[in-house]
């Protein structure tokens, strides 16, 4: 995938976002785009921490959150009902309550794992390389690697759209489960 396919396809989800689910999703979207910025300007190692803030932040809203619509007479209001119990849960939990409401189906939950695998190589830099010279000296340091590639991040970037679009499609089911939903590949085809 080109940035160029990448960029339509962030454009394609701010048109769903705007529809169906700005009320849940803004934030992250808003995350998505920062990782975008991020990659066109050569932070590619940022892209990837950004990818990974924006997918941990989606799984936590699509757990957290639901959607409430009043409807009086022809006029509908929407609001947003937060479950703050799972305010402190780490990582694992909730991609554990992303399973169990049904929000990680298919290769999605490896995808996410890639995600954080690759976020999380830029944001503990400091730790890995701290166990990698413990001992050494920094002659062994160079032929350790310590960035993302350019492939990388727009996997990361790609992997985040893909999430995105699956998790804003699973709340919009769990929310009117009688309404069609596009999604990205419903654009591209």
């Amino acid at each position: 995938m080109r940035i160029a396919d990448l960029q339509a396809m962030v454009g394609i989800l701010s048109e769903i976002l705007v529809r169906d689910t700005q009320i849940i999703f803004g934030d992250v979207y808003d995350l998505l785009r920062e990782a975008m910025s991020c990659y066109q300007n050569g932070a590619f190692l940022a892209a990837s921490i950004v990818c990974r803030s924006a997918v941990e932040s989606a799984l936590y809203v699509a757990v957290s959150r639901t959607l409430q619509i009043e409807r009086v007479a022809s006029i509908s209001s929407e609001s947003v009902a937060i479950d703050y119990q799972h305010r402190d849960a780490r990582r694992r939990k909730i991609m554990e309550l992303a399973k169990e409401k049904g929000l990680l189906k298919g290769n999605l939950a490896g995808r996410v794992r890639w995600v954080f695998d690759l976020g999380d190589f830029g944001a503990h830099f400091g730790q890995r390389l701290d166990k990698e010279i413990f001992g050494s000296n920094l002659e062994d340091l160079y032929p350790h690697r310590t960035w993302a590639t350019r492939k990388e991040a727009l996997k990361a970037l790609k992997y985040t759209a893909l999430i995105l679009d699956a998790l804003m499609k699973l709340v919009m089911v769990r929310e009117h489960p009688s309404t069609e939903h596009p999604t990205v590949e419903d654009f591209l085809a």
